[in-house]
């Protein structure tokens, strides 16, 4: 903090540690401000929150458009929304001065790639989201509720969003709305997490209910825009239904004679994949480097192909 501030600068930190250990607040330099990040949770996770906002530093405040356990095939869509509805107006009341919105994508984890220990050859983040260009809708909620003095309505800003972007009347608005929040459950390894009850045949199902309310939709304008939550449903539903194949192969029943069956199954999804890579190429020229595109498109269908190769025995 010193070097930043003989720089002319200010030094901004998480205030996470400073909640975990508000004694060591008063050892930093008054210039400081300090971020709450707050994804979607009690204002005292990480500690007292009383003690941060009596420390008299500049405190400033961080919502989320995608956190963990978002990635490539979930974007948990109504936390969010709940989280610039309730955090923002709770941030204002309580003086923060400034606003960081995140938006974590390509972070958090990665995976090492080295030729040896000490040489780092190519570092691959683990955590994969869809480009930002999908999430219109979230930077929009975003300004409104910066913009206004009141908590964001959900359902009257979606309906209006909806209206003007779209064309789409209440009825379509609900529509969109119940088809871009449907169960948004992570799955590891073959289980539905967090959902008690539900099989992955059953978050499948209601994917794939959610993809058919996409493509059911018709929006009189700014099609472009909207076929990106027509992709992204179909990316999920993909990505399901691999997960469901995963789980039956890894089976303690599974046999031998088994294997032609997913064989056609795993060909069914990379034919499939075909048309996703095209859809997803020409939403994003432009904003990606058409290598980025490329490795977007293989790194998508990877697990479905290796999967493929060693149960037809060419790896």
């Amino acid at each position: 903090c010193d070097i930043v501030i003989k720089l002319g600068k200010r030094p901004l930190v998480w205030a996470d540690i400073a909640l975990k250990y508000p004694e060591a607040i008063k050892l930093l330099p008054k210039e400081t401000i300090f971020v709450d990040w707050n994804y979607g949770w009690d204002m005292n996770k990480f500690g007292d929150h009383a003690k941060l906002m009596e420390s008299g530093f500049e405190i400033w405040g961080s919502p989320s458009l995608r956190c963990s356990p978002d990635n490539y095939s979930l974007t948990q869509w109504e936390k969010h929304f709940d989280n610039i509805r309730d955090f923002i107006p709770a941030a204002r009341k309580l003086g923060y001065k400034g606003m960081i919105m995140t938006s974590w994508s390509t972070s958090g984890l990665y995976s090492m790639v080295n030729e040896t220990n000490t040489d780092l050859v190519d570092l691959y983040a683990i955590r994969h989201v869809y480009p930002l260009t999908g999430f219109n809708l979230l930077l929009a909620a975003y300004t409104e509720g910066i913009n206004s003095q009141h908590p964001l309505d959900i359902h009257q800003f979606i309906t209006e969003y909806c209206n003007t972007t779209y064309g789409f009347n209440k009825a379509q608005s609900a529509a969109f709305w119940n088809a871009l929040k449907a169960a948004p459950y992570e799955v590891n390894a073959g289980k539905v997490v967090n959902k008690p009850g539900l099989s992955l045949q059953g978050l499948l199902d209601s994917a794939r209910l959610s993809a058919k309310e996409f493509h059911e939709l018709k929006p009189l304008k700014n099609r472009n825009e909207f076929e990106q939550y027509r992709l992204m449903a179909d990316i999920r539903v993909q990505y399901l239904a691999f997960q469901n194949i995963e789980k039956q192969v890894n089976e303690a029943s599974f046999t031998i004679s088994q294997i032609p069956f997913v064989l056609k199954q795993l060909e069914d999804l990379m034919a499939k994949d075909e048309g996703l890579s095209r859809r997803f190429t020409a939403l994003n020229k432009g904003y990606y480097h058409p290598s980025e595109i490329e490795a977007e498109n293989q790194l998508r269908k990877a697990r479905i192909q290796l999967l493929y190769d060693r149960l037809s025995r060419r790896k």
